[in-house]
Formats: C-alpha cells, structure tokens, sequence
C-alpha cells in the first residue's frame, strides 16, 4: 500500500494531464501528487474509497492547482472514508494574480505584543510592527494557538501603476471565528481550523478583500486563467455553509437606501452567502396583472403562456453574463446577494448555467431593483 496513490494517480494520468492542459507542467503535478502517499489516513482511504481521493485531484487539476504544503495552494482534508479538496489562501491568491485582477496580496496574522495601527481615510494605512523580539514566538504551540491572535488582515495591491492602488481588510477575532463557525471544516479535528489557524485566519482576511476588488473580467487573453479561478472559488465557497459569514444589514435595496460596496468575481463563482429576495417570474407577474381583467382577455392570454420553451432556449455566453453582473452592480447587489438569488430561484451553481429565457427574468428583476433605489 505505499505507493497506492501513485499506482491511482498514474492509472488516470490521461485524465489528469487533460485537465491541467497547459496550465501547469504535468510533471510537477505528479510529482507533489506522489507524495501523498507519505500521509496515511489519505493512504488508507486510497485502499478504501479510491473514487472519493481521485475527484479531489482531479478538482485541483481543473483549477490548475498544486497539492501540498510545497506552495500551499491547496490540500486534501479527510472525512472519514472521504476525501475534501481545500483550498488555501495562498491558492486564491494564485489564481487572482493569473487572472490579472491583483499584483500581489499580502496577508498576515496579529498577535498578542505587537504594535499595530489602522487609519482609516483617503490613504488607509496599516501599521504592522511584529515583536520579533517576544520569546514566546519560539514556541510552535504558542504560534498556532489562536488565543495568542488579535486579527489579520490582508493588502491587495491592484494593477495601477500610476494610482498605487491598494485594497485593505482587517478582521478581527470575531469575524475569523464566525467564518469557523460556518465552515464544514469548523470542528473537524483533521481539518486546517484545527491543525493551521494562523493561516486559515489569514485566509478569511484574503476572502474578505477579495471582495473589494472590482474588476473588468476575463479577456482574450486570459479567458482560461478566469476560468480557473470561478472554478477555484466555486470549489472554495462549497465549505461554507448557506449562512452569510458577514451581516449584511446596510446593503440590500429598499432596507436602508444604502447598496453595498462594488467588487469584481469571475462569473463562474457560484452562490455562498447572503440571499436576496427573490422576486416572481415573468409568467406570474403576467398572470397577476391579467386577474384584474375581464374575463374574455384573461383567456385570451392564457393560450401564448402555455406554449411550452422553444428549443432555441440555450445556455447564455460569457458577454450575456458579463452584462448581468454589470447590472446588478448598478442595481447596487452585491455580488454574493445575487449569485443567492440566482442559484434559490433557478438552481443552478453560477450565472454560465442560466438559459435565455431565465436571464431575461434576472434582468427584468435588476431593472425592478434599480427603479426601487
């Protein structure tokens, strides 16, 4: 049984290698996938349930994605007899900086003795000045203790050389535990929650400055790249429980007159948090407005409603996608809210599964939305 993943992984080499195209040298793949056969509870669920450890690999082979605390851009975290890709901060930032929406993204955690100062204003700033001189820091169990952390925070800095554009997060203890808490890896013993703190901490600053960033999307040039990175985050979003992981009581129309902030996410990102209201369908307001009416012309009407979905009623492309969510940042949505939407009222995981006929509705809901405010 040593070699047990290696035998899996060179089994479906093919499969593998098609995935990765030409994102990532398969060599290198393969090589910090062999390695997985060092762990032994991935080992023994190999012997197991060899389907549950080859869709994992084979998900981060779709993101495009290394395995292993080589570069931490992801990691394999056992359930039982089952097998969970989890993406690492270190990942989201990968995929952003592939996809050109940031330069780099610094992310830290701060603990218990050093200084550290925000200002807030045009030029927010943090000040991080570690004590690198505490000798606590000696000791690993106090390092990774999270009673020992105040917070961390995460900088992205943006591709606008002239400007020096940096987006700044800061959470404190509170927030990062209310991500534990929703996480489905919260209380799981072999989970990071447990075993890496400090960088699961660090990664839920990065999650939230994502957020902040907007950006134009996927072009010619780095189509794929946006591709991985929707599919990177769909996959990193599925950890989280439906619950949002912040309140969100000052953004939704017609609450508070207030919308939340813009920010930018591939559109194949699926819905994970905060849950918009869903508005009727075309076919119910039509038959709303027509109950009003005499009889004679609500017949009349009911004919054409019944007709079943022409066949043309394919998948909408990536620019119809793109429009939608120009839309909804004018509607003042913010993104999570109304991937929520579209994922309750139709089922579906991103905006690339809506057909034309639901993507009309959806934009006759922004417009509705958008006269509101």
């Amino acid at each position: 049984m040593g070699e047990l993943v290696r035998q899996l992984v060179d089994k479906n080499r093919e499969d593998i290698v098609k995935r990765l195209r030409n994102y990532l040298p398969p060599d290198q793949f393969f090589s910090l996938a062999y390695n997985l056969d060092r762990n032994p509870k991935l080992t023994h669920i190999a012997q197991r349930n060899p389907e549950s450890l080859m869709n994992a690999i084979f998900e981060a082979a779709d993101c495009g994605l290394l395995i292993g605390s080589a570069y931490d851009h992801c990691s394999l975290v056992t359930f039982g007899d089952e097998v969970q890709l989890m993406i690492e901060y270190r990942g989201l930032i990968y995929q952003l900086k592939r996809a050109g929406a940031v330069l780099k993204i610094d992310a830290a955690c701060v603990y218990d003795g050093d200084f550290f100062e925000i200002r807030l204003g045009d030029d927010e700033t943090y000040d991080h000045r570690p004590n690198i001189n505490d000798e606590r820091r000696r000791s690993k169990e106090w390092l990774y203790d999270k009673a020992n952390i105040k917070g961390a925070y995460a900088v992205a800095w943006l591709p606008d050389p002239l400007r020096r554009l940096k987006q700044h997060r800061w959470c404190d203890m509170g927030e990062i535990e209310k991500a534990r808490s929703i996480s489905k890896n919260g209380e799981n013993r072999n989970g990071p929650w447990y075993q890496h703190f400090p960088a699961m901490a660090m990664k839920t600053a990065v999650r939230r400055v994502v957020k902040l960033i907007e950006v134009c999307g996927p072009t010619d040039e780095n189509k794929q790249a946006w591709e991985r990175y929707g599919k990177t985050i769909e996959l990193d979003n599925r950890d989280y429980s439906s619950r949002a992981e912040e309140p969100k009581v000052d953004d939704m129309p017609g609450k508070s007159g207030k919308s939340g902030p813009k920010s930018g996410r591939a559109v194949e990102t699926p819905a994970s948090t905060q849950s918009a209201t869903p508005s009727p369908r075309n076919g119910e307001r039509r038959t709303k407005a027509s109950a009003a009416a005499s009889p004679p012309p609500l017949k009349a009407v009911e004919k054409p409603a019944a007709a079943p979905t022409p066949p043309t009623d394919e998948l909408i492309g990536l620019a119809a996608q793109q429009d939608l969510m120009e839309k909804a940042n004018n509607a003042g949505l913010d993104p999570d809210s109304f991937y929520d939407h579209i994922h309750e009222k139709y089922g579906v995981p991103g905006l690339k599964h809506l057909k034309q006929s639901q993507a009309a509705e959806v934009e006759q809901y922004l417009r509705t939305i958008e006269a509101e405010r």
